[in-house]
């Protein structure tokens, strides 16, 4: 217990950066899959496979940013539960430090897209169509899934 007071006592501010670090990962994601799933970038960019190596791209990038600003070099910008545990399997990290870093991930992760996405329902492109469970428990197919010929 005293090595998990001294962990949070000496690396908050780690985790704290770990948190902000994967929210925007995941807010700069879902931008990315917003904008190149809008019904203009469809129009532009008919490949598919074309749009999904876009965002692939991006997020390589938006990685590499986040990893080597300087809150990224201060926290070892894990970003992911995965990368926390092995780095704990290799004995880099200590068992108090690892279970702070996956609840700061697990903390950061969902909820700050899903603070960004309360504030701003009304400019999502896919707003117009109502959530896919309602077609599901209908057993409609959704019109923004239906091939076109």
């Amino acid at each position: 217990m005293s090595q998990a007071r001294a962990a949070l006592g000496s690396h908050w501010p780690e985790y704290l950066i770990e948190a902000a670090g994967l929210g925007a990962f995941m807010i700069v994601a879902g931008i990315c899959v917003m904008l190149v799933n809008a019904p203009g970038t469809i129009r532009a960019v008919a490949s598919p496979d074309i749009r999904r190596a876009v965002v692939g791209i991006a997020m390589g990038l938006t990685a590499i940013a986040i990893i080597y600003s300087p809150w990224g070099m201060r926290s070892g910008a894990h970003l992911n539960p995965a990368v926390t545990l092995s780095f704990l399997r290799l004995g880099k990290v200590t068992p108090a430090d690892a279970a702070f870093y996956v609840l700061a991930q697990f903390a950061g992760g969902p909820r700050v897209p899903l603070r960004l996405r309360r504030s701003s329902v009304s400019a999502s492109p896919c707003r117009r169509f109502p959530p896919l469970r309602h077609y599901l428990a209908a057993g409609v197919k959704p019109p923004h899934f239906a091939r076109k010929p």
